[in-house]
């Protein structure tokens, strides 16, 4: 059995992109620019095309366990339940990752309502097996004084620690 990590979209592939460090995860990182950049979500989810993604799918088996690291503001959410379907064979849970709320546009906050909502109705249906909800703005709390340009980064790595304890106590 292989624990897969997947990041979709530029924000969310920089915190699954920690995970590679450690052998025990195999890590994929479909960015915006794989997902044709475009504008808003639902051009995201319209033009999605599987032939951009599809090699990175072909590895993936039935017996494969996927955690899905997605950033709620992020346009590239658009795209997740297009790439959910290609990967249903797999057992997938999902890492939300809450923005700060002070911090978004209008437009990033209502792609992050939709895009919870969404996950929350498809976590309940059995589509899958596990949504981890991480606010972001409270995991900055949880930081001692750095600079500011090193705190995505250290956020980053506190998202890592936490969520392979939590894999390591479930299995």
């Amino acid at each position: 059995m292989v624990y897969r990590i997947l990041g979709i979209g530029d924000q969310a592939c920089t915190t699954a992109a920690n995970f590679q460090q450690e052998k025990n995860y195999s890590v994929d990182l479909v960015t915006d620019e794989i997902l044709g950049q475009h504008a808003n979500m639902e051009a995201y989810e319209k033009r999605f095309t599987s032939k951009g993604v599809a090699k990175i799918f072909r590895k993936y088996r039935k017996a494969d366990e996927v955690l899905m690291v997605i950033n709620g503001s992020s346009a590239a959410s658009g795209a997740v339940l297009r790439i959910a379907e290609m990967i249903k064979k797999c057992s997938c849970s999902v890492l939300f990752l809450h923005p700060s709320q002070s911090w978004s546009t209008p437009e990033e906050i209502t792609n992050n309502k939709i895009t919870f909502g969404v996950l929350q109705e498809m976590t309940r249906s059995g589509l899958f097996d596990r949504l981890y909800a991480v606010s972001l703005e409270e995991m900055e709390k949880h930081i001692d004084k750095v600079p500011l340009k090193e705190m995505e980064s250290e956020i980053n790595k506190k998202i890592y620690s936490l969520i392979t304890m939590l894999i390591y106590m479930d299995h």
